[in-house]
């Protein structure tokens, strides 16, 4: 089945935050490749800004990247690490991609092939991030085939972990910005691995999911996949709403999802001052002006008090009194002749 596009229903206002940060953040998908707490006045902070920070902290050796799309992801790999990515349909923008390995097939049949084993040889994946399929199963089938090949040292990356409401976190896509049942898996693996460690970062548009602490020996949800599948895939959105706040207390309580929250009070912080300095700006401008008009004002009321004392002295002079009579006369003519 095609992997579901991590970027191409962000193009329809669907969800207004999410659709802000592709268009306006990411114009024409660039992505950044400076310091993700230093950010210029018209980028955002998101879930590339978190993988960039993790590549250039860990430097994975190897890396495997499910759900590939137009290849923003990948080009923050390093170029001397084994990079690969898996898609059945990928559609790599210029640029992006061009040191990695591109396995253009199903996760399933990846993981089922003799590819890891060619492209990896005997290391453990250091870091996976998984972004393909935005359904439950699917996302349960890649953490155990990609948790079997890492170390307790590796991490894996989960996108699309926090839904935003009902419709874009159902099973069936009606939107155009559409999660999937991706959250199932927070819940899956909060229920039946408690060894893990997991960290939420919310970032937008739907949240990452950071797992560390895996343990490639355990076969707790391999060898009980079709029950597993079997109790969450049926999960309505509501199952989400009742356990929430515990999922959030349990995983952003950590110093990793702190840290980020307070990278995003800064932005907000920084987006706030740069507006109010654009209304100081403006207010300063239409001051200016007002000023200036002031200015425009105080002369034209002295010309007239010039103009006001030079017509009293003309009225008062003898020539003006002599010449009355003349000047009557001439009105009266000119009343004849209209």
């Amino acid at each position: 089945m095609r992997a579901v596009r991590p970027h191409e229903s962000l193009h329809a206002p669907a969800i207004g935050a999410c659709v802000e940060y592709e268009q306006s953040a990411r114009p024409n998908g660039q992505i950044r490749r400076g310091r993700p707490d230093v950010l210029r006045a018209d980028e955002m902070l998101d879930y590339f800004d978190v993988l960039a920070d993790l590549h250039r902290s860990r430097r994975p050796t190897t890396y495997l990247e499910i759900g590939v799309f137009r290849g923003d992801a990948l080009r923050l790999a390093s170029e001397d690490a084994v990079c690969v990515g898996v898609d059945p349909e990928p559609v790599l923008e210029p640029g992006n991609g061009g040191h990695c390995h591109i396995e253009a097939m199903t996760s399933d049949a990846f993981f089922a092939s003799p590819r890891p084993r060619e492209l990896f040889g005997d290391r453990p994946i250091d870091m996976v991030f998984i972004d393909g399929m935005h359904l439950f199963e699917y996302a349960l089938r890649d953490f155990n085939n990609a948790e079997a090949l890492s170390t307790s040292e590796s991490i894996i990356l989960v996108h699309d972990c926090l839904p935003r409401d009902a419709v874009t976190a159902s099973r069936e896509r009606t939107t155009d910005h559409w999660t999937g049942d991706v959250w199932k898996l927070v819940l899956c693996l909060l229920d039946c691995r408690p060894n893990l460690d997991l960290s939420i970062i919310d970032v937008p548009p739907s949240g990452l999911c950071v797992i560390r602490r895996l343990d490639p020996s355990d076969n707790t949800l391999r060898d009980a996949y079709n029950a597993i599948v079997e109790k969450y895939r049926p999960l309505g959105f509501e199952a989400w709403e009742a356990r929430s706040a515990d999922v959030l207390q349990r995983t952003t309580n950590n110093p990793e999802a702190k840290s980020w929250s307070r990278r995003k009070e800064f932005v907000a912080l920084r987006d706030r001052l740069a507006e109010s300095e654009a209304e100081s700006a403006a207010l300063r401008d239409r001051l200016a002006k007002a000023e200036t008009m002031r200015e425009r004002l105080a002369r034209s009321e002295t010309r007239t008090r010039e103009l006001e004392a030079q017509l009293r002295l003309v009225s008062a002079s003898t020539s003006w009194r002599l010449t009355a009579p003349l000047r009557r006369v001439g009105a009266s003519v000119r009343r004849r002749g209209a």
